[in-house]
């Protein structure tokens, strides 16, 4: 997921570069609750962010129709995509201040490798309760703000976007302590272990 360039994903979807740029995934497929969280707080949002939305593919028709709803300003700096190609999600990378994320191992090495600071929603109904556990391994680390998926509300995440990219040190932090579970080595290091026994 390195080697991306903000540039490109602003320019293709259209969006200015004078504030910070907030990414939500919910994975390849989407998830409806962040789909929902984020479509309810995109008024707010608008008003100092731009999304990059990625909706899942069979998410994307209802999600364009409520955004249809929204603000002319809203519509502005907000941009629901179905699914981003493998550099698009490179060049999302680069541009994102700011990660909101379902807490899926991917994702999460992901955020790690790229040093992303993140406000992570975790599907609670994953197997043996294990997206929950990995966001509270990281928030207990700093490297994320967490939401908790039963009770998570629109004004709850806008709230914890603004309080983020109001404090660029916060992310900085952040994006720093994400990286210390990066192990971009690890399959090397597995190799060579297993050849010297």
């Amino acid at each position: 997921m390195r080697g991306g360039a903000a540039a490109n994903i602003l320019e293709k979807l259209v969006l200015s570069d004078e504030r910070p740029v907030v990414l939500v995934v919910g994975g390849s497929q989407g998830a409806r609750q962040v789909n929902e969280l984020m479509l309810e707080a995109a008024e707010e949002l608008s008003a100092f962010v731009s999304i990059i939305h990625q909706t899942g593919e069979g998410n994307i028709a209802a999600v364009q129709k409520r955004a249809e709803q929204l603000s002319k300003r809203a519509r502005q700096c907000y941009r629901p995509i179905a699914f981003l190609s493998e550099q698009d999600m490179r060049d999302a990378y680069a541009a994102a201040a700011l990660v909101v994320s379902r807490a899926g191992s991917s994702v999460l090495f992901e955020l790690a490798l790229l040093k992303k600071p993140s406000i992570l929603i975790p599907l609670m109904s994953a197997a043996a309760g294990h997206q929950e556990e990995n966001a509270r391994i990281y928030q207990a680390a700093g490297a994320c703000a967490l939401l908790n998926a039963r009770t998570a509300t629109p004004a709850e995440l806008v709230t914890a976007v603004a309080g983020l990219v109001a404090a660029p040190k916060r992310l900085a932090q952040m994006g720093e302590a994400a990286g210390t579970f990066a192990k971009p080595q690890a399959a090397a290091t597995i190799a060579q272990t297993i050849l010297k026994i």
